[in-house]
């Protein structure tokens, strides 16, 4: 009876060796070391206030069990605390359940992306660790922790936020005055204005700069100085008429320059030695 029940009991203990060795767990928790993992990226980086990082992971064939199930679950490691992410589902050829699929004749990859996390202070030398488990049927095995990922990048925390304003005297100028330069030369003892005077260079300039600018927003005529001479030797009185004469028609020939614009209705008024000169738009008058 004794023998009876030895042989019983040894091909019980049979049995259950040979139910162990099919299931493939135990042999891929020996060969863990063969499986391949990888964060991207790596050192772990800080963008806005939130982490987010990527796993990959690669198994060589004959590895994986056709009915194994395993779970992986990214756990950040950091000074005060740790923080687990959502697990990856891998899942052999005949395993029960959904998961990415690994095949055990020609191995297979598998990859993975973190949720968002919002940074905390100790992170700054976190370590991301993979803590996976093996399951088939009811039996469940732990593989050894991997460490995947070091450190933290903190970039935007590296930007001071005591920046003040510094007040200076500025070079701007608000109005910057522009002349332009012209001479009429009269015939002796004559006050008219000769028909060549008006096309020397000096006075294309200026009609140039007329032409160019009278509409223009950046610039605004402010008015005429004109300066008259006659020379000293005669008499003074008739010297000192000859001048206002020459002034008269030197003006005049100044505001008909401003009159061949034919854009605005142009007057003058004189006040001390400036001419002023008046454009005048519909509804509306403006002192140049």
């Amino acid at each position: 009876m004794n023998s009876k029940l030895l042989r019983t009991l040894g091909a019980s203990l049979s049995v259950a060796v040979v139910l162990t060795g099919c299931n493939g767990l135990g042999k891929m928790i020996k060969k863990q070391k063969d499986i391949n993992y990888s964060a991207t990226p790596n050192p772990i980086e800080m963008h806005g206030d939130s982490v987010q990082f990527s796993v990959s992971g690669k198994f060589n064939p004959k590895l994986f069990g056709k009915k194994i199930t395993m779970t992986i679950t990214p756990v950040v490691k950091y000074t005060g605390g740790e923080k687990a992410m959502k697990p990856v589902v891998l899942v052999g050829d005949k395993a029960t359940g959904s998961g990415q699929k690994i095949s055990f004749d020609k191995g297979g990859t598998f990859s993975y992306t973190s949720e968002k996390f919002v940074y905390e202070s100790g992170m700054k030398v976190a370590k991301i660790e993979l803590r996976a488990q093996g399951q088939v049927k009811k039996k469940i095995k732990d593989f050894t922790p991997v460490e995947i990922a070091d450190g933290t990048i903190i970039t935007p925390l590296l930007v001071r936020n005591d920046e003040k304003g510094i007040y200076g005297k500025d070079a701007f100028v608000k109005i910057t005055p522009v002349n332009q330069v012209t001479h009429i030369y009269y015939a002796m003892n004559q006050s008219n204005v000769r028909p060549n005077e008006m096309k020397s260079e000096e006075m294309k300039n200026i009609q140039t700069f007329i032409n160019t600018n009278i509409n223009s927003t950046w610039y605004e005529f402010k008015g005429i100085d004109v300066s008259a001479y006659a020379s000293p030797d005669g008499e003074t009185d008739k010297n000192e008429n000859l001048a206002k004469d020459r002034a008269k028609s030197g003006s005049a020939a100044m505001m008909g320059e401003f009159k061949r614009t034919k854009t605005k209705t142009i007057s003058s008024v004189k006040k001390n030695n400036t001419l002023l000169v008046q454009l005048k738009k519909t509804g509306k008058v403006s002192n140049l």
